[in-house]
């Protein structure tokens, strides 16, 4: 599937559904595919397709820091050398040309979309360039300006739904909420990256930054002409961020956008756990390429591939499509997906069927309903925003589209169900598959949940010291027991591998550009907890104990007894990563009923692309609130995580060497 064509916003009807009113929504977290870009790879050039996009304007204008020098006696030929020792942070202002070979022989020529085989460079020679596209040439793989559109837009839906509509996010970011209540995160890839800003850009826009101390004002200092407080909630006043006084006072001027630094987490390679890492999972890489194999078994031969094979054949070096043909079939998919994503023809077939979504909904709509299209983020296909190409000019703008052929509904139909079935059939099949696949992240998802969960069910958790909560923060910057809001910057293999092992993704389909899902955790505030924790040595609880006392009383030495509960000793700096009394990554098998019931009270729903999720293993009565069989409790929902949750990711990928790549019989997600 290429471009993500955003559903229609929610009415207040089903706001009410999705977030009841007698349940708080506690924590939310994340996951987007990056948005439109360029193929990752140059394919199928006999048929004119250019091998180089000029839709990446931003490499016009780049800059990066610099630390130099800093001469302050203003003439640096006559420099002493103390004059020279300070080194301070400059900028430095550039543009990337992206060079190749030239098609007629190794002399270098700057990259033109009119390079391909079979065509000159415009303007003759190596550096003649046409109409200044080379300033704006993408690379393989890279996140165009279309992407950077839809991703923003992404964030500007999250913005309506978290600000406006449920006041649960802040209208204004700063770097107190940032610090604490906030987790970016995101692959090395730099199209990952980059749409994780841009979504924090539509999320938090300019003029939605602020320097100054977020709690020493109120909160309708945030409001402007253009943006009015956040709605409250169905009539109820959601989280604090609506309270504001009688009168507005002190207030500091919002910043521009960026105008404190964000900390975004990486990880290098060989740690990666934000999509599936067969390149340093050696098991993983054997599982893969086994089930790459079956499908290529089971469709190759196929009445779908000889369908496909009869329209596209004669374009492929071998003459017939295969899953593991040249190019591979997915990489046929990207290919496609990537020129439609980019096709003016194509984006405005979107956009009619966006105006007639809209006329429809204004027939049935009422009220404010009838107006849900005009909300920021949702009507992001208005064509000729972005550079969006159909012909070939002069100047060499390229034709990026490919034969009919390749458009052809009943083939894309083909060839999203044989590449699903070879990239996720076994996430879906294989509980080993999804454990060393995806099981260390979702294990991250459910262990902030749990944390939340338990922090608010033992208030006096929470009156730990401030030098233990950094330690936390150092030991895990995802962990914190505040986090409110997680935000991941990865990849289409990301979402279907986390869909498939919850057993709610559909086969048939490819996770479109732009895509997310949102893991949502609730807490109902009229659940009675029990008063007493279990003893850090797993022995009885003691009700005189300060440290599990639910009244939050501070008494003589309450402090250090939380320390010591947490592990959080005075002289160490490294505290274990997982204290023993908290349950952390602990199966739910090991846990006690006292620890059970700290998960007591709170729920998890799962939407992807705005279209709620149901869990199979979630259906059953007393798995899920109330009627709603999408709401899990979280005794359930991390029941079924913990099955593919690896208690060591690198050691696991180490085992089984040797073993049965299938389970005797399926190992359906989701139970």
């Amino acid at each position: 599937m290429t471009t993500h064509l955003p559903r229609l916003p929610y009415s207040k009807e089903e706001l009410q559904e999705l977030y009841p009113p007698s349940l708080e929504l506690a924590q939310v977290q994340v996951f987007l595919r990056h948005g439109e870009r360029t193929p990752v790879s140059q394919r199928l050039l006999n048929t004119g397709l250019p091998g180089f996009w000029p839709f990446c304007s931003g490499l016009g204008n780049m800059s990066s820091r610099l630390l130099l020098p800093s001469y302050h006696s203003g003439n640096p030929r006559h420099l002493q050398h103390e004059e020279a020792t300070v080194l301070e942070a400059q900028k430095l202002f550039w543009r990337e040309k992206l060079e190749t070979w030239s098609f007629s022989s190794d002399s270098p020529a700057q990259a033109h979309p009119a390079i391909r085989q079979g065509l000159s460079t415009p303007g003759g020679g190596s550096g003649g360039i046409g109409g200044g596209l080379s300033r704006s040439i993408c690379e393989q793989g890279m996140l165009t300006d279309r992407g950077r559109e839809t991703t923003t837009a992404l964030g500007q839906r999250l913005r309506q739904l978290y600000v406006r509509d449920l006041g649960f996010l802040p209208p204004v970011l700063t770097p107190e909420f940032a610090q604490e209540e906030v987790y970016f995160r995101s692959t090395a890839v730099p199209r990952a990256m980059e749409s994780l800003m841009q979504t924090v850009g539509g999320l938090w826009p300019s003029g939605r930054w602020d320097s100054g101390n977020m709690h020493a004002r109120p909160a309708s200092s945030y409001s402007s002409p253009s943006e009015p407080d956040p709605e409250t909630h169905l009539g109820k006043t959601k989280l604090g961020w609506n309270q504001a006084p009688e009168a507005s006072h002190d207030i500091t001027p919002r910043t521009a956008f960026g105008s404190f630094p964000l900390d975004i987490v990486t990880r290098q390679t060989p740690d990666e756990d934000l999509y599936p890492n067969d390149w340093n999972c050696r098991r993983l890489a054997h599982l893969s390429r086994a089930f790459a194999s079956r499908a290529a078994e089971s469709w190759n031969d196929s009445p779908e591939m000889q369908y496909l094979s009869e329209k596209m054949g004669k374009w492929m070096p071998e003459g017939v499509v295969k899953v593991d043909g040249k190019p591979r079939l997915t990489g046929l998919m990207d290919t496609i997906n990537a020129t439609k994503a980019h096709d003016r023809k194509y984006l405005e077939k979107l956009h009619s069927a966006r105006q007639k979504a809209k006329i429809e909904s204004g027939k049935k709509g009422k009220g404010e309903d009838a107006d849900l299209w005009k909300k920021p983020g949702w009507d992001v296909y208005p064509v000729g925003r972005t550079q969006i190409y159909d012909s070939v000019d002069s100047s060499g703008t390229p034709l990026v589209k490919l034969p009919s052929e390749f458009y052809d509904e009943k083939s894309m139909l083909h060839i999203m169900k044989m590449t699903v079935d070879e990239w996720y059939s076994g996430f879906n099949d294989s509980q080993e598959y999804r454990t060393l696949g995806i099981g260390s992240i979702m294990g991250d998802v459910v262990e902030r949940m749990v944390r939340l969960a338990e922090f608010n069910t033992y208030p006096s958790f929470s009156a730990m010291t401030r030098r233990g909560q950094e330690k936390m923060k150092r030991q895990d910057p995802g962990q914190q027991e505040s986090l409110r809001f997680a935000l991941h910057g990865c990849h289409d293999t990301t979402l279907a591998a986390i869909l498939a092992s919850l057993g709610t993704l559909d086969m048939k389909t490819w996770p479109p550009f732009t895509a997310h899902i949102a893991i949502e955790l609730f807490r109902d505030p009229a659940t009675e907890y029990s008063s007493k924790a279990s003893k850090p040595d797993g022995g009885e609880p003691n009700s005189s104990d300060p440290s599990t006392s639910n009244s939050g009383t501070h008494h003589e030495g309450t402090l250090e007894k939380i320390e010591h509960f947490l592990h959080l000793d005075k002289h160490s700096s490294s505290p274990s990563p997982f204290p023993t009394p908290l349950i952390s990554r602990r199966k739910m098998p090991s846990l006690t009923t006292e620890e059970k019931s700290r998960m007591k009270g709170y729920y998890v729903r799962v939407r992807y692309n705005d279209e709620p999720m149901k869990i199979p293993g979630c259906k059953p009565e007393g798995k899920h609130w109330k009627n709603d069989e999408g709401l899990c409790t979280l005794e359930a929902f991390k029941s079924i995580v913990d099955k593919f949750t690896p208690e060591d990711w690198k050691k696991a990928c180490l085992l089984n060497k040797g073993a049965p790549e299938f389970p005797e019989k399926p190992q359906p997600g989701g139970y």
